[in-house]
């Protein structure tokens, strides 16, 4: 409720240039946003990111938090569709590597 209140106050503020990126809180950020940005995505310029990927390793949770980074065309498809699903929205003002 908290955070839902500064992004409000934020926009009243006229701060209106959002960055997020589909690592932060694993997209938990992205959908936090998507809570203010369903009532007010015209006032907000959306920038978001992708390309880093936690490696998958069932056997040993520790190495399952090391990153490393994807760019291929086929991770960038699957990277936007996923932040497109969790900010609630058809459009990403800038998508960034």
């Amino acid at each position: 409720t908290q955070s839902i209140a500064t992004l409000e106050k934020a926009l009243d503020l006229g701060i209106n240039f959002w960055d997020t990126a589909d690592m932060y809180g694993n997209g938990a950020n992205e959908v936090l946003l998507s809570k203010v940005l369903e009532k007010h995505r015209d006032k907000v310029f959306l920038a978001t990111k992708f390309g880093f990927r936690y490696k998958e390793d069932n056997l040993n949770p520790k190495k399952s938090l090391e990153s490393y980074i994807d760019g291929s065309p086929e991770w960038i498809k699957v990277a936007v569709e996923n932040s497109l699903r969790r900010l609630n929205t058809d459009v990403i003002d800038l998508y960034y590597a």
